[in-house]
C-alpha cells in the first residue's frame, strides 16, 4: 500500500465517521419532533404544576409577610397606645395623690386649729375657773380675817363697844388696805 492509497483510505475513513456524526435531515426532524413533545408533555405535567406551586407558595409566603406587617404596625400602635395610656394614669395617680395630700395638709391644719381652740378653751375655763377660786378664796379670807379680828377685837374693848360697830370699823379698815 501505498501512501496514496492510504491516504485515500484514511480520508474516506474520515468522511464515513464525519457523516457517521452528522445525523440525517429525517432523523433531525424526528429529534426535533420529540424534543418538542418531551418540552410540551414537561410544560404540561411538570413545569406548569411546578409553576402553579411555586406561585401559591409565593402568595402564601407573600401573604403571611402583608399579615405580620399589619400585626406589627398594630403591635406598635397597641404598644404606643398602652404606653400613652400608662402615662396618663401615672399622672393621673400623681394627681390624686396630691390632691390627697392637700386634703390630708387642711384637715391637719383644721384639727390643729380645732385642738388650738379646745386648748385655748381649757386655758381660758381654767382661768375664769382659777380666777373665781381666787376671789372666793379671798372673800372667804377676808371672811375668816373679818371674824379673827372680830374676835380680837372683841377681847380687846371687851364690851366698850358692840358688835355692829366692830364690824363697820374692821370693814372701812380692809377697804382702806384693798
Amino acid at each position: 500500500m501505498s501512501k496514496v492509497e492510504k491516504s485515500s483510505k484514511l480520508a474516506s475513513d474520515l468522511t464515513n465517521k464525519f457523516d457517521a456524526i452528522f445525523p440525517t435531515w429525517p432523523t433531525i426532524v424526528a429529534t426535533l419532533l420529540s424534543l418538542l413533545i418531551i418540552v410540551i408533555v414537561l410544560t404540561k405535567f411538570l413545569y406548569n404544576p411546578i409553576k402553579k406551586i411555586h406561585d401559591e407558595r409565593r402568595k402564601y409566603i407573600n401573604d403571611n409577610i402583608q399579615t405580620a406587617i399589619k400585626e406589627n404596625t398594630n403591635a406598635i400602635l397597641d404598644r404606643e397606645e398602652a404606653n400613652n395610656e400608662l402615662i396618663k394614669a401615672r399622672l393621673k395617680a400623681k394627681e390624686i395623690i396630691n390632691v390627697a395630700n392637700e386634703q390630708a395638709l387642711e384637715l391637719k391644719n383644721k384639727n390643729i386649729e380645732l385642738v388650738k381652740k379646745d386648748a385655748q378653751k381649757l386655758i381660758n375655763d381654767a382661768n375664769k375657773k382659777i380666777k373665781s377660786e381666787k376671789i372666793k378664796f379671798e372673800e372667804e379670807s377676808k371672811k375668816t380675817i373679818i371674824e379673827i379680828a372680830l374676835v380680837a377685837a372683841k377681847k380687846i374693848v371687851e364690851k366698850e363697844v358692840d358688835t355692829k360697830t366692830n364690824r363697820k370699823i374692821i370693814e372701812d379698815f380692809m377697804k382702806v388696805k384693798k
